[in-house]
């Protein structure tokens, strides 16, 4: 009897091994958020990109680990207002602080989502936590300079 209930306890965390990690591959296989964060950019190219069109710049902190980043991209990044509203006013950037330690220790993130407002090379905004879209968009207005 131990000997089966090892087994079925070894097979149990195989699959807890394995199922997280199926159903990251299956949500990350799209990216419906990556109309609205540059592409293709390093953090520094985004800060130029944004001095000079004279916008701030949105930082989103993530992980792909992370639930409530997962839900930031599935619910929020993609709506249309948050869309529009970041095209006419900001560059956004995200990053993975996996895949980028250096950054975030630079910007000493504890927790994600950490979304950032950056204006002229200063921090002007912080927030931690999931945010739905209109909260989202209410917290970016009301940090905007002008």
């Amino acid at each position: 009897m131990k000997t089966g209930a090892r087994i079925v306890g070894l097979m149990g965390l195989a699959l807890i091994g394995v199922l997280p990690q199926a159903c990251e591959k299956m949500e990350s296989a799209s990216a419906p958020h990556a109309e609205v964060f540059v592409s293709g950019v390093t953090y520094d190219q985004a800060v130029a990109k944004a001095g000079v069109e004279k916008r701030i710049l949105i930082v989103d902190s993530m992980a792909d680990w992370c639930g409530p980043c997962k839900m930031m991209d599935r619910e929020v990044w993609p709506d249309a207002e948050v869309v529009s509203w970041v095209k006419a006013n900001a560059v956004a950037f995200q990053f993975d602080v996996d895949k980028s330690p250096e950054l975030a220790r630079q910007f000493k993130i504890d927790a994600m989502p950490t979304v950032m407002v950056m204006y002229e090379g200063k921090e002007i905004g912080r927030h931690v936590g999931f945010m739905p879209a209109p909260e989202l968009l209410g917290w970016l207005k009301s940090v905007t300079p002008g």
